[in-house]
């Protein structure tokens, strides 16, 4: 620390966001280097290091492993899963670069905004859950005291529209990239492998996907993102030449497959052992084969492949 720039650079890292190290977590899987996530349970940078390395873990398929701190010497646990071993309850003892006012709490994050607050909600509710996104768990992810969420957001469920909007963006976002420059049944093809590759690496987000919340404030902006989503699914069939009602249609049996597919899948509602994969790519025919049956010629349509 003695070393210029070195009491300066800490100081930004502390006043930092999440947004930036989680925005190259998918880079870093993509590469498929092995990874080991490596996290002391005394962490005092994260209200709960568990939940962090945890999540870390996730989003990068990774191996977990936390480093006692109860002792006060670090050393290596055996290996294994993260969800058989609990975290520490041992209060941390105070880090000299934070006041005593801190002590057991993460040195508070600058700049909150309703998106910054939005995103730490997000981690939230993918580490713990529906049932563990309370106001108090988002404060305690962003460093800052409960009631300094209610200058971004009003309420919980304003926190939860806001949640669904982006969700929703980001959704569109991925599937829409996949099906761009697509059509007929490689569109089809892309869209609903998209949609369940969201659902499966974002389980609890889904549930917002699927049924967003949209009173309040914010309930023009989430219909408009929801739109979105819709109209993408429109694009996709609209390349088998469907018009009227059964492009309608179409959309429906579109939703009805991926959604009811994902639904058993993170529900565990497939218990025999053919392989997911295979079933996914069998549903996918079946649909573009019936899509195919109702085409009806003209410039947009596509020969079933």
């Amino acid at each position: 620390m003695k070393e210029p720039g070195r009491t300066r650079a800490y100081a930004q890292m502390c006043a930092g966001t999440h947004g930036p190290a989680e925005a190259k977590l998918p880079a870093a899987k993509a590469s498929g280097v092995p990874v080991l996530v490596v996290m002391g349970t005394d962490d005092k940078d994260f209200p709960d290091p568990a939940v962090e390395a945890n999540w870390v873990g996730r989003r990068l398929g990774a191996t977990v492993e936390l480093l006692d701190g109860r002792s006060g010497t670090l050393s290596w646990p055996s290996t294994r899963s993260l969800r058989s071993r609990r975290p520490s309850s041992h209060r941390p003892r105070r880090a000299l670069l934070l006041p005593p006012r801190n002590e057991g709490r993460p040195m508070a994050r600058a700049g909150l905004t309703p998106k910054i607050v939005t995103t730490h909600a997000l981690d939230v509710l993918d580490a713990a859950g529906p049932a563990g996104l309370t106001l108090k768990a988002v404060a305690e992810r962003a460093g800052v005291a409960p009631p300094s969420l209610y200058k971004h957001v009003r309420s919980l469920d304003d926190l939860r529209a806001l949640m669904s909007m982006q969700i929703l963006e980001q959704a569109a976002d991925r599937i829409g990239s996949a099906v761009m420059g697509l059509s007929g049944d490689d569109a089809l093809r892309a869209f609903l492998g998209a949609f369940r590759g969201y659902a499966v690496e974002y389980p609890h987000r889904h549930v917002l996907l699927e049924s967003p919340a949209s009173e309040g404030a914010h309930h023009e902006e989430v219909q408009a993102a929801a739109a979105r989503l819709v109209d993408i699914a429109f694009a996709t069939v609209r390349g088998y030449g469907l018009e009227g009602d059964e492009l309608v249609h179409a959309v429906r049996a579109l939703r009805s497959v991926v959604v009811g597919f994902v639904s058993l899948e993170l529900g565990s509602g497939y218990l025999l052992p053919a392989d997911l994969d295979a079933s996914f790519a069998f549903l996918t025919d079946l649909l573009a084969t019936g899509l195919a049956r109702h085409a009806v010629p003209g410039p947009d349509a596509v020969p079933h492949s």
